[in-house]
Formats: C-alpha cells, structure tokens, sequence
C-alpha cells in the first residue's frame, strides 16, 4: 500500500525488479540511481584480532629495538637519578640508560632510564618501563614521567640473581631500594594491579 499496490503479484515484480537492480549495481560498481548496500565484514572477531596481534608485534619489535640502542646505565644520568634516590647499585642487565628517547608530551627527545619487563627473569623482552629524565638526571617535569611500552601483563622487571627468597614490590625505586637492602631476588610488578599476573619462578621457596 506504500507503493500504491493493491496485490501481491505487483508487490513480488517491484521486489524482483529492486533485486535485479542490486545485483546489476554490484557487477558494475555503480551506485547511481540505487541505494548503497553495505556488506557487513565476515569473522569480524578474528579480523580485529588479527589487527590487534599486529599491532602488538610493531610495539615489541620497537620495544626491543630501543633496548638495543640503549647503554649500561653506570656513570650516566640514569646513574645520578638512581643515587639520588639512594639507591646505589651496579651490573644490573635489566637496568640500561638512553640519551635520546623521545617524548611525546613534550614533543621532542630526552634523556631515559630503561628497565627490561620479562616473565621471567631470563626470558624474553616483553615490554620496557620508561623513567623519563632532564639534563640533570631529574625526573622530568611532565604530567606523564615514568610509562610502560608493551604489555607488562604477567611480566616484570627482576634485578638480582636468582635465589629462594624473593622480594616483590611494586614501584621500581622500592625494588632497587630492597636489592640495595641486601635481597639478592628481586622484582618490581612496575604496578599493583599486576601482582597477581607474576609468574613466581619454581625454585623461590619464600616471597
């Protein structure tokens, strides 16, 4: 009755016709004269899967090319920070230092202490925790100065060897203050939310 039909049969041509109009559109291109039909995307669920594996693949593969660029942090700002949070320390692999590392809140390069994330203490790079520095070997004066890059979940940064007892703390400078205490295991969840991901290495007998 919208169309003016007053039978089935006049209602079936037009439907018949509006098909064949579709199909012809699709065969060519053309959507002139017609309506756009969007065809929805099939297993949109693994496409966006598929995106977000490449997605994390790209930030490892920065993540590790980052730490490759990076130096020992001993006698660098890294160093100067470090001390001045009294925590003097040293032949820690897990601790590296860069020059030039850029930020993006203020636009441009700086200076950064590194700190490996793995799942355990001699596995593989999984992400980096960042503490971003002046020229002083501050902190530096951003909204944002310390931040993970790569997933850090179930990851860690460990400092030490390993032993039967570890101390887990959650911030970085709390971890490299009990490793300057005299625990000889030690890792930071770098975040609270994180303690319950770690992966307790088979050995420890005493966390």
């Amino acid at each position: 009755r919208l169309n003016g039909l007053q039978t089935y049969n006049d209602a079936a041509r037009i439907l018949q016709s509006q098909l064949n109009s579709i199909k012809e559109n699709r065969g060519t291109g053309s959507t002139k004269g017609s309506t756009k039909f969007t065809k929805p995307a099939r297993d949109a669920a693994k496409i966006r899967e598929h995106k977000q594996q490449e997605q994390k693949l790209k930030i490892l593969q920065i993540v590790e090319k980052t730490w490759k660029l990076s130096q020992p942090f001993e006698g660098t700002l890294g160093d100067i920070y470090l001390r001045s949070r009294k925590i003097f320390l040293k032949d820690e692999p897990n601790i590296k230092f860069i020059s030039k590392l850029y930020n993006k809140e203020l636009g441009q390069t700086v200076p950064a202490l590194l700190f490996a994330v793995r799942e355990k203490h001699d596995g593989p790079l999984i992400a980096i925790h960042r503490i971003y520095l002046n020229q002083k070997g501050e902190k530096l004066d951003v909204s944002v100065p310390k931040m993970a890059l790569g997933s850090i979940f179930s990851g860690g940064a460990w400092f030490g060897t390993p032993d039967k007892i570890l101390s887990i703390a959650e911030g970085i400078e709390n971890t490299l203050c009990t490793r300057c205490l005299g625990y000889k295991f030690c890792v930071s969840t770098i975040n609270a939310t994180n303690y319950s991901n770690l992966i307790i290495p088979t050995h420890v007998e005493t966390v």
